[in-house]
């Protein structure tokens, strides 16, 4: 058997409604909410770590966002209906 993480519930490490997973090439965990809008990171395990936070330090909030994908060289492309956009992010380790 898998491992298994999450379960039902509105605080850090649990869901609403996950619309997609994605796993970087560190094999980071990252689980999009669509109604929130944010996007939470566990660990291969399945260990809670942080919620992805925007450039000033506060909590990134994507607006509905609906699919999501890692490219070779570790950014996440989050496409965002009600923008009828792709944004594209790049992390530093």
């Amino acid at each position: 058997m898998g491992t298994i993480f999450g379960g039902r519930g509105d605080i850090a490490g649990k869901f609403i409604d996950a619309v997609t997973i994605g796993i970087d090439s560190k094999d980071r965990v990252y689980v999009l909410e669509a109604s929130t809008g944010t996007v939470q990171v566990f660990d291969k395990d399945g260990n809670f770590l942080h919620i992805l936070t925007d450039e000033n330090g506060g909590r990134l909030v994507l607006l509905a966002p609906e699919r999501m994908a890692f490219d070779a060289k570790g950014n996440m492309y989050v496409l965002e209906r009600l923008h009828s956009r792709v944004s594209v992010f790049q992390f530093i380790d």
